[in-house]
C-alpha cells in the first residue's frame, strides 16, 4: 500500500462526497463514514470488505433486535455489537474454511492492523442503522 495513493484516495473521496452532498443533493452519512469505508476498501480487497460488511450488517441487526426493549447506554450496545460481530466473523469464517469455499482470504488476518478497517466497518454499519 502506497501512502501517496492512500492520501490521494482520501482527497478524491472527500471531494466526491462533498459534491454529492452539496451539488447533487444526495443524503450521505456524513463525510467521514464514507471516507473511512473507502479506506477500508483500499486496505482490503472489495470482496473481503463486502463480506465483512455483510457480517457487520447482520451483527448490527441482531444487536438492535436484542436490545430493542432493553434501555442500555449506547456504549453498552456498541460493546455488544463488537462482541457479536467477532463471534459471527469467527463462526462464518470457520465455516467458510471448513467447507473450502474460501470466500475471504484468511491470510489478511495475519496483520494485526486489520482491526482498524474492521472497526471502521462496524462503526459505519452502526451509523447506518442509527440514521
Amino acid at each position: 500500500m502506497n501512502l501517496i495513493s492512500l492520501l490521494l484516495i482520501l482527497c478524491v473521496s472527500a471531494l466526491l462526497i462533498s459534491v454529492f452532498r452539496q451539488i447533487i443533493g444526495f443524503s450521505v452519512f456524513g463525510i467521514f463514514s464514507p471516507l473511512l469505508f473507502t479506506v477500508s476498501i483500499f486496505v482490503l480487497d472489495v470482496k473481503s470488505v463486502l463480506f465483512l460488511f455483510i457480517i457487520a450488517f447482520i451483527a448490527t441487526f441482531l444487536t438492535r433486535l436484542f436490545t430493542k426493549k432493553l434501555h442500555l447506554l449506547h456504549s453498552a450496545k456498541v460493546s455488544l455489537l463488537i462482541i457479536l460481530y467477532f463471534f459471527l466473523s469467527i463462526m462464518i469464517l470457520g465455516l467458510d474454511a471448513a467447507i473450502g469455499t474460501n470466500v475471504v482470504d484468511i491470510s489478511i488476518f495475519s496483520n494485526a492492523f486489520i482491526i482498524f478497517p474492521i472497526m471502521i466497518l462496524i462503526l459505519v454499519t452502526d451509523k447506518i442503522f442509527n440514521e
